[in-house]
């Protein structure tokens, strides 16, 4: 049995300059998989209040007894990775900015094997 779809729970960090390490690599890893034909779905989750960096390890301690209903439902919440990147840039974006922030999600989208779906995802 091929794998179809891969979910990625990248580490829940941000750095003192304002850089998320885990969602870039995530990104990244992501954008590798897509041009091997995988299709890639991202969970985004969320640091508790006052904690710098959580990876996924972490996150199920936390859940404890409830590990197994939480992670699904973080699975079930999960975006296609181009979908992730555009959620991302806040809706107040000026316009002269939209080009430099879309461009991670141009070049994601070129690395889509399957024509039909990228041709999807440019109709949406």
């Amino acid at each position: 049995m091929a794998v179809k779809t891969i979910y990625m729970c990248n580490d829940a960090d941000v750095l003192l300059d304002g850089s998320k390490p885990g969602e870039e690599g995530a990104l990244d890893t992501a954008e590798a998989l897509t041009r091997e034909g995988f299709d890639v779905k991202i969970c985004d989750r969320i640091r508790p209040e006052g904690v710098s960096k959580i990876d996924l390890n972490e996150q199920v301690k936390i859940w404890g007894e409830g590990a197994k209903a939480a992670f699904a439902e973080l699975r079930s919440k999960a975006k296609f990775f181009l979908d992730f990147i555009v959620d991302k840039i806040p809706l107040d974006t000026p316009k002269e900015e939209l080009d430099k922030k879309l461009e991670p999600w141009f070049k994601a989208l070129s690395n889509v094997k399957a024509s039909i779906t990228r041709d999807a995802l440019i109709e949406t």
